[in-house]
């Protein structure tokens, strides 16, 4: 499930996940007018050993920086009753919306849809888990 980001310079940046070169992660592609878009050199955020990732989220916070939710699951978790309850929810975070580092907690288990900040700066995280 891919998600867009629009930057300050009014780029947008989409986020996917998959693999590429035999590499799974989260990668992304660049566009000027929000129609025409290119792949991004790189990875943005590298899936773990034996995992996969899933539904990148990002968002630009307040204080200029970026917070980006996202799923990783074991592959083999897909084919059990409820496979969503095996996907661990976590965060990344980045100065550029480019360059991410992911945080080692994990902070639920569900399928991951979006992160909103409040007027106030309170994250909300929404995600299911049923």
């Amino acid at each position: 499930m891919p998600s867009a980001l629009l930057l300050p310079d009014n780029r947008v940046r989409m986020f996917l996940n998959g693999e590429r070169d035999g590499v799974r992660a989260i990668f992304s592609l660049i566009s000027n007018d929000g129609l025409n878009s290119a792949c991004e050199i790189g990875i943005r955020i590298p899936a773990p050993a034996n995992r996969n990732l899933n539904n990148p989220q990002p968002i630009r916070l307040s204080n200029g920086s970026y917070m980006m939710v996202h799923g990783s699951y074991a592959p083999e978790m897909m084919d059990k009753p409820k496979p969503w309850t095996y996907t661990e929810i976590r965060l990344a975070i980045s100065t550029d919306g480019f360059n991410w580092i992911v945080n080692p907690t994990v902070i639920g288990h569900g399928v991951t849809s979006c992160i909103v900040e409040t007027a106030d700066g309170t994250l909300l995280i929404y995600y299911v888990n049923q």
